[in-house]
């Protein structure tokens, strides 16, 4: 699979939407798995329909304004995330070292966890992450709220969702080459990762901002987003299914989980962490690869991006990436 690819070639996309994968003839798939028996697909409808409904009743309930078309001259930042769905912009020294101290108690305990873990065992994505609660690090919470304000994160946020945000939470996320979230997904099947793999969309419109504590290249995994898709329209059915496959965990890529997502009727067939299972032969890939920027440290320390436009991100070839991912609302 390729990772690093060349910086100039990011420009923004024109897809209009997700590729579809036809599961039926996917190698790791229904081209696997054979037609599916009656009681296969019973059980794969028995999970996957009430979340499905549950999602349904949420969606319809809270409906997300869409993002602006345009925005004053005066605010750059606003401009571009509306015109891209994401940008980066860098902080001082002083700034960065003032966050890096206050997320260090974090840090720790979150690389003490990781030490537990059987060497040889891959690490997934529960293993990276640590959510840092405000009431015990408050003046934390307060730093980055500074520090983003003072950069015109906060400003750009506001401006593309239409109202004031706070910060929801703080996440402390480490990656390292023994992640395994992002790769080999069908070594069962012996069919090797798309260049896709990973992309997915998060099925919840909010602004986020990635906050990179260590340097970040090419190969220490690098945040990245597919610039323009964050004006993708997903209808309501498409919608829901999308976010009901994440929750009910059938989006997974574990041989058994697959068995049971291809007995699934083809219109449920849609995933929010959908790269994994497009294939590099298919058209839309070469698109969505041609207008993926990869966002290292030479770009920002501050990353701000539209989660429901194509993104992903901690695929470490080497060395150690260490954020704090940080959610506005």
């Amino acid at each position: 699979m390729t990772l690093v690819q060349e910086k100039t070639v990011t420009k923004a996309a024109t897809i209009t939407r997700i590729p579809a994968t036809d599961y039926a003839t996917h190698p790791a798939y229904g081209k696997l798995f054979g037609k599916p028996g009656l009681s296969t697909r019973i059980a794969a409808l028995r999970r996957l329909l009430p979340i499905l409904r549950e999602q349904a009743v949420r969606r319809y309930k809270y409906r997300p304004s869409l993002p602006p078309t345009s925005v004053p001259d005066q605010s750059m930042l606003a401009g571009e995330i509306i015109r891209n769905g994401a940008v980066a912009v860098p902080a001082t020294s002083e700034e960065m070292a003032r966050i890096a101290a206050g997320a260090a108690p974090f840090i720790a305990v979150l690389e003490a966890r990781r030490a537990q873990i059987p060497v040889g065992q891959a690490r997934t994505w529960q293993d990276t992450s640590l959510p840092i609660g405000k009431d015990e690090a408050e003046q934390l919470y307060k730093d980055v709220r500074a520090v983003l304000k003072k950069q015109g994160i906060l400003g750009a946020a506001e401006t593309y969702v239409g109202h004031a945000v706070k910060i929801k939470n703080l996440d402390v996320q480490i990656n390292d080459p023994a992640d395994a979230h992002w790769r080999d997904h069908f070594a069962d099947a012996g069919v090797p990762d798309p260049s896709t793999a990973y992309m997915h969309i998060d099925s919840v419109r909010r602004v986020k901002c990635m906050i990179y504590l260590t340097d970040v290249t090419d190969r220490t995994g690098p945040f990245s987003y597919v610039l323009g898709t964050h004006a993708i329209r997903l209808g309501f059915l498409e919608d829901i299914v999308r976010k009901a496959n994440d929750i009910s965990r059938l989006d997974r890529c574990d041989r058994d989980t697959r068995a049971l997502f291809s007995a699934l009727p083809k219109v449920l067939q849609k995933k929010s962490e959908f790269g994994n299972d497009l294939l590099d032969s298919m058209p839309e890939v070469a698109a969505l690869l041609a207008s993926e920027h990869l966002f290292t440290s030479d770009d920002g320390n501050l990353i701000l991006f539209d989660n429901n436009g194509i993104h992903r991100g901690g695929r470490v070839l080497e060395g150690k990436r260490i954020i704090l991912q940080v959610p506005l609302r």
